[in-house]
């Protein structure tokens, strides 16, 4: 890492002066991971304001990032590219052509920097956490030590190369006027009343939070605080999950219609809650300023409230005692309703102190 002051300044003048800096964000992961790197594309955007942002992405109808302010231009990935020479020949052409100054890998993963690799950046910035002779590390020339735990935040430190030093997590989630339009008007149906969102989650009981334990929730909001709760959805599977949660809530909880991630994120903050597992909905919410509670079944790890939890939210696991751990299900499934109902009880916004 570059440490002496007085060369970060000369690089940085250098780099900005002739022509705008390229820069390159690399984040292959799924749908909530794009959204965790969005804190990355504000800040260089503060920073650099005229860079040319682009972010390299393996997942489709990733609309948020195409709106979004500090990202210029969104590069998809063919599915299955790095499969075959043909598809690395053709992504490596479509990104050199780009003459790139700097690429930075976001998703610690192989694929996230080879892509770096690919784009020919004479800087290619990435975590320090592989073995020393890790194929990975052989992709990347400039790595940073991770001190931090949180994702958000660890993608937050890549930029100290660049001179940017502790800089603040800022999602500045893209809400379109059209979809904040649809949003008061479907949050309308419920005039006087305070809404819940859940998450219908993952489809699988072996991984996801079951179906009857978000109705139970759903039924107490109800009672206690004369809340309705909206269940979202994204795919067949999870609408049919989705479809269970609200027979088994009776009149406590609605289906919600086919949204896109940004209309989700857009009626979030209308509600007085979002109650999702480790969904993009979850982080989609956390990043339109929504309040929200995580449901996760690791205490630790990678996928551990600490590490991927909603940023500076709430999140829920429980502890077990098993010293190898319980799968995924089974950890997230010893959360019981009571659980979730009493850190709702705790969240002492005024409307829940009114109701109470």
């Amino acid at each position: 890492m570059i440490t002496n002051p007085a060369f970060q300044l000369i690089l940085i003048m250098s780099l900005e002066s002739s022509s705008p800096m390229r820069i390159l964000l690399s984040q292959t992961g799924d749908l909530s991971d794009c959204i965790l790197t969005l804190p990355v594309a504000c800040s260089l955007k503060e920073y650099f304001p005229n860079a040319q942002i682009a972010i390299a992405v393996g997942v489709e109808k990733a609309d948020f990032l195409e709106q979004h302010s500090a990202i210029d231009e969104v590069v998809e990935l063919p599915i299955r590219w790095n499969r075959s020479p043909r598809g690395i020949r053709s992504v490596k052409q479509k990104l050199t052509a780009q003459n790139f100054d700097v690429a930075i890998d976001c998703d610690e993963s192989f694929v996230s920097a080879l892509v770096c690799q690919l784009s020919a950046a004479a800087r290619r910035i990435g975590w320090d956490t592989m073995p020393r002779f890790a194929p990975r590390r052989r992709l990347l020339n400039e790595l940073v030590t991770p001190v931090f735990h949180h994702v958000v935040d660890r993608r937050l430190e890549l930029l100290a190369p660049l001179a940017i030093d502790r800089p603040q997590a800022n999602f500045d989630w893209p809400v379109e006027s059209a979809d904040h339009r649809w949003a008061m008007r479907y949050r309308h149906r419920w005039a006087g009343q305070d809404l819940a969102i859940m998450d219908s989650g993952r489809v699988s009981s072996s991984v996801g939070w079951m179906f009857d334990r978000y109705a139970a929730t759903a039924r107490y909001l109800a009672d206690r605080f004369q809340m309705h709760s909206i269940v979202t959805w994204r795919t067949f599977e999870e609408r049919l999950k989705a479809e269970q949660i609200v027979a088994c809530a009776g009149n406590a909880a609605s289906l919600a219609p086919d949204m896109t991630l940004s209309l989700s994120a857009a009626l979030s903050p209308l509600a007085r809650v979002v109650i999702a597992e480790d969904t993009p909905m979850l982080h989609a919410a956390t990043a339109a300023g929504a309040k929200v509670v995580g449901l996760y079944g690791p205490t630790d790890g990678a996928e551990s409230p600490s590490a991927r939890g909603p940023y500076q939210q709430h999140a829920l696991a429980v502890e077990t005692n098993s010293r190898g751990g319980s799968p995924r299900g089974e950890a997230i499934n010893r959360i019981g309703v009571e659980h979730v109902c009493q850190w709702i009880d705790q969240l002492q916004t005024p409307a829940f102190a009114r109701a109470a």
